[in-house]
């Protein structure tokens, strides 16, 4: 078992028992047999968890076409069910106390508005819950950006970039879905093109196809990526390869820095590994002293480092990057979860932001991962940069 087969499996068994859990509390109130109850909340409790599976299996293993609206619906109902949760167990409080309540709990009125009130929260949740995983699997959004570059050269002035990050082609973002992100980014003619990593989970065997649209990514002066956090979770040697040998059409800078000249001015591209590296793989972590190596003191000088949490520490290096790109956050996915993933990246989570000299900006992640496939508050995003000469 990979790790990443071990973290879907832990988030499968925690889904299927707090599920379990909350079906069964729902059926408590029908006069139904025990037998009955665990006939109906078994399988109910097992579609809430087959995303997670269908993730986990998919990791290693093709899956037919129509996986991918198992996996959405189970999602949804996993979504639904859990939104449940606080919920009975608030009303697990008050019939504790029941004596709060003026009707008491053997009263019509009392068994009616708990009946009206959990079927009317139910609607609200699963409309919740399909309209957060539609926003999840819908088409990125183009995000205009203008990044100030201080002492840029008026050549450089207008120069134009596409991020993408958090590809996570996987049983839901698939072969079509790559092509429509190409088509995308390809129909703004960008000078360059940046992916600032988790481009797949799973092996690189498997996801091959849904990958292989990405090779028609095109800028005049070039496509570079980075690798994420995702990639060394499923047999990163099988993509490490890959990335050597340009398989995406991109060339993957693993701390390692290229110069374009353009205009007569010279652009640094620097490209980090992510942390996982080190955890749950042979190579190296992020190095930007390693990336460096050799590298001159450029015109415009951009870092991608998947994760950003790091950026004050990039911010003072001795060659002073103006830019640093990043994703891994997703934005938080959903407003409520935004401000812990916030303080999990050291206070960037989506967004242009000033470190000391240096602007860092986050995209809010292309697609995103599908073991949580949910937005609220947030977009899927394509990020269209300009650079611009700051005075």
């Amino acid at each position: 078992m990979t790790h990443y087969q071990l973290i879907v499996a832990i988030f499968s068994g925690v889904a299927f028992l707090l599920s379990f859990y909350v079906i069964v509390r729902l059926l408590s109130n029908l006069r139904l047999s025990l037998r009955l109850r665990l006939l109906i909340a078994i399988p109910l409790a097992l579609v809430t968890a087959s995303h997670q599976f269908l993730l986990g299996y998919g990791a290693h293993h093709e899956l037919p076409d129509f996986h991918a609206y198992m996996y959405i619906s189970g999602f949804m109902t996993m979504l639904t069910v859990l939104g449940l949760l606080p919920v009975l167990c608030l009303d697990g409080v008050l019939l504790l106390h029941k004596f709060i309540i003026r009707f008491g709990e053997s009263s019509l009125l009392f068994r009616t508005a708990r009946y009206f009130l959990g079927i009317a929260l139910l609607a609200v949740l699963t409309g919740v819950a399909g309209y957060s995983t539609y926003q999840a699997v819908a088409t990125p959004q183009v995000v205009e950006v203008t990044i100030p570059v201080k002492d840029l050269p008026e050549e450089l002035d207008g120069l134009t970039a596409v991020q993408i990050s958090d590809l996570h082609t996987s049983p839901v973002f698939t072969a079509p879905s790559s092509q429509e992100v190409v088509a995308i980014v390809n129909g703004l003619k960008p000078d360059l093109i940046f992916d600032t990593g988790d481009v797949a989970d799973g092996s690189a065997t498997v996801r091959a196809r849904d990958v292989a649209p990405l090779s028609a990514l095109s800028a005049p002066l070039g496509v570079y990526g980075i690798t994420g956090n995702h990639e060394y979770l499923v047999d990163f040697d099988s993509w490490y390869y890959c990335h050597q040998n340009a398989h995406h059409g991109e060339r993957f800078l693993l701390n390692e820095s290229r110069v374009i000249i353009h205009k007569g001015r010279s652009i640094l591209v620097t490209g980090l590994t992510d942390e996982n590296a080190t955890r749950y793989s042979r190579y190296e972590g992020p190095n930007l002293d390693t990336a460096v190596q050799g590298a001159p003191y450029a015109d415009l000088r951009i870092l991608l480092a998947h994760q950003p949490r790091a950026a004050h520490l990039y911010s003072s290096h001795p060659l002073e990057y103006q830019v640093m790109l990043s994703g891994h956050t997703h934005a938080g996915q959903i407003w409520l979860v935004r401000p812990f993933i916030e303080r999990a990246n050291n206070g960037f989570v989506a967004g242009l932001y000033q470190v000391g000299r240096m602007s860092l900006y986050v995209n809010q992640g292309t697609h995103m991962w599908a073991g949580f496939l949910g937005r609220l508050g947030t977009t899927n995003e394509i990020t269209h940069i300009t650079f611009r000469r700051k005075r």
